[in-house]
């Protein structure tokens, strides 16, 4: 899922739910044996068209007889539940499978999740929690806590939520998940269970701020919208649509769903950031003030807003108070590239030649591993 804060000046605070890393695949446990004489896996389907999202929200979840049949050659109907639970998702993840990987921008339906063998975190669960609900599985989407994550695409920056299934069979409850180094069936985790309408609000939000990524901000409040009619308690989704028409200027329009977002939730911190953005903006200070205590704590959680009172102690000559943000922003997020070609200019201008070498190294090595990333539409 996603999520994304928008410091002062011109970067974007939306809150998105976007998947993390996939994580490694664990084999059956000991005793529990596959379908017996499973067919091969599937040969890889060609590339597909452009995806358009089901016109009614429950088809996001529909499967189709080419689905059911896949499913049925290859999960054993007679073994036991949790044997059974294993083989679903063996099937959606390993190699003799549909061998799903993750793509951190494939936001997809159940079954186009099935035919691409491949999405974020939203598509996996959603083709997940229809196939073990199929199997006569109580299943329940979750929103998982986990600590604080940030990336940046362009000009927008995102927090990174996460979404998995819950499982309840055999007296004990499983999570499927995509999380790394956590097994595809872990045991209880901190996470809220959330109905179907609010993970539906989750696809359409993914959606809206891929739009905002690809300059599209007509379609993107057109996909707000439907996210909000799918579940308009989601305060952070009234925090991204109050962040990106404070973006555009609209700050009477902008400042209600702001505000709506933390009624619904008082600790959005994506909306009080915004909030207080605003307030500065509109001359509000002493509001703004008041805020601003309130968001402080998380916002030096954020490698971003880290980076950006750095860019500003940078530009008053405060270079020992800027590698101080810099260090606290590499600790958080150590492959973001602008934080190091920032930390070998203020290297440099403390005459500090052996660590702006160092750090010249290290970000020829990042580049080296992990090039350019774009935040496809």
């Amino acid at each position: 899922m996603l999520r994304a804060t928008q410091p002062p000046r011109t970067r974007r605070s939306l809150a998105a739910a976007l998947a993390l890393v996939l994580g490694a695949v664990a084999p059956p446990a000991p005793g529990q044996a596959a379908a017996s004489a499973p067919p091969p896996a599937a040969t890889p389907p060609p590339p597909p068209a452009p995806y358009v999202f089901p016109a009614h929200d429950t088809d996001l979840l529909a499967l189709d007889p080419e689905i059911e049949a896949y499913f049925a050659a290859r999960v054993d109907n007679i073994g036991d539940e949790v044997t059974r639970l294993r083989e679903i998702v063996g099937v959606i993840l390993e190699a003799d499978g549909l061998h799903y990987t993750y793509d951190p921008n494939g936001n997809y339906s159940a079954a186009e999740t099935f035919r691409r063998r491949s999405g974020n975190c939203v598509s996996f669960s959603f083709l997940a929690i229809a196939v073990v609900r199929s199997y006569g599985f109580h299943a329940d989407f979750c929103e998982v806590n986990t600590f604080p994550r940030w990336d940046r695409h362009g000009n927008l920056i995102t927090e990174i939520r996460h979404i998995n299934v819950r499982v309840r069979t055999g007296g004990a409850l499983f999570d499927l998940d995509l999380l790394p180094g956590t097994e595809r069936m872990a045991p209880i985790s901190s996470v809220d269970l959330v109905s179907d309408s609010r993970a539906f609000a989750h696809f359409y939000n993914n959606l809206a701020v891929q739009r905002i990524a690809a300059g599209d901000d007509p379609g993107a409040e057109a996909l707000f919208d439907r996210a909000l009619a799918a579940d308009p308690t989601a305060a952070f989704i009234w925090a991204n649509k109050g962040g990106d028409l404070m973006r555009a200027g609209d700050y009477p329009a902008a400042e209600p769903c702001l505000t709506r977002a933390v009624r619904l939730n008082p600790s959005e911190h994506t909306a009080l950031t915004n909030l207080a953005n605003l307030y500065t903006l509109t001359g509000r200070t002493r509001e703004a003030a008041a805020l601003q205590k309130k968001v402080e704590r998380y916002q030096l959680r954020n490698p971003y807003y880290l980076e950006l009172l750095a860019q500003h102690e940078f530009d008053r000559g405060q270079f020992r108070d800027a590698d101080t943000h810099l260090h606290r922003a590499i600790a958080i997020k150590d492959d973001e590239p602008e934080f190091y070609e920032l930390r070998i200019q203020v290297a440099q201008k403390l005459g500090w030649t052996r660590d702006a070498e160092h750090w010249t190294a290290k970000l020829q090595e990042l580049r080296s591993i992990h090039p350019t990333e774009h935040f496809d539409p």
